[in-house]
């Protein structure tokens, strides 16, 4: 184990040779690190940040036709307790942060709540359309049982990706 430089307290003058000595320090520690954490920063400013995949529920606010069809806009939403949605602040539209649907499907309507996920390779909200139900939280649509909201597992196809 390396000898631990002195502290510089406060009002006593720091020297080159305390600020390289804890550099010296600090690289030789060891410190491991697994996914999906990671350490970014230069040798004296080290950060561990959290670098998996981050899902939520988002919102359907758009959707692409043309050149930007498959892409859809979005907002975070999260459930109320009288089945109503409340928007968040992350969201993208179709010129900034689109969402796509993992097979391609672009058949999501505008107020349709899905489970996003942004992976952390691509950074770009994906979801599959295996749809919650309509913005307000009520039945699934198209012929589907009412949801209340919410389907059973949220993770679906997400496991293996």
């Amino acid at each position: 184990m390396p000898k631990v430089p002195e502290p510089v307290h406060s009002g006593q003058r720091a020297r080159a040779s305390d600020r390289n000595q804890q550099i010296s320090y600090a690289r030789q520690m060891q410190l491991i690190v697994v996914w999906p954490l990671r350490l970014i920063g230069g040798s004296s400013n080290l950060k561990l940040v959290y670098d998996g995949p981050v899902e939520f529920w988002a919102a359907i606010t758009e959707k692409g036709s043309g050149g930007t069809a498959g892409q859809f806009g979005w907002v975070e939403v999260t459930p109320r307790a009288n089945g109503t949605w409340t928007n968040l602040k992350r969201h993208g539209d179709l010129a900034v942060y689109p969402a796509w649907e993992v097979n391609h499907a672009e058949t999501a309507d505008v107020g349709d709540v899905v489970w996003m996920r942004i992976g952390p390779g691509t950074k770009e909200p994906r979801f599959q359309l295996e749809k919650c139900g309509p913005g307000d939280g009520g039945g699934g649509g198209g012929g589907e049982e009412p949801t209340g909201g919410r389907t059973g597992s949220p993770m679906g196809f997400f496991m293996g990706s």
